[in-house]
């Protein structure tokens, strides 16, 4: 990702740690999903009028119904990814 993001002359930075977490746990390894995902993501900072991207702009883009691989067994609303710690 950072080689995509020298490339395109973005900071390193431009995604918070969190946006990573998440970007990398749905993804599952597969490049083509890291990359569309990234790029949903920087659409929605742009968006927003926002240089960093954060868990608003990726959940965001899985609120998408193509983000969606089993519909059948998906719960009703999608996963929605916050900064907060579940509480005990």
């Amino acid at each position: 990702m950072h080689a995509q993001l020298d490339q395109a002359g973005l900071p390193h930075h431009t995604f918070t740690d969190d946006a990573l977490h998440v970007v990398l746990r749905v993804s599952e390894g597969v490049l083509r999903a890291v990359r569309n995902l990234c790029v949903g993501a920087l659409i929605e900072a742009v968006r927003d009028r926002t240089k960093t991207v954060d868990l608003k702009q990726i959940n965001a883009v899985l609120m998408q119904p193509h983000w969606r691989h089993n519909t059948r067994d998906e719960p009703q609303q999608p996963a929605v990814f916050t900064n907060q710690k579940p509480k005990n």
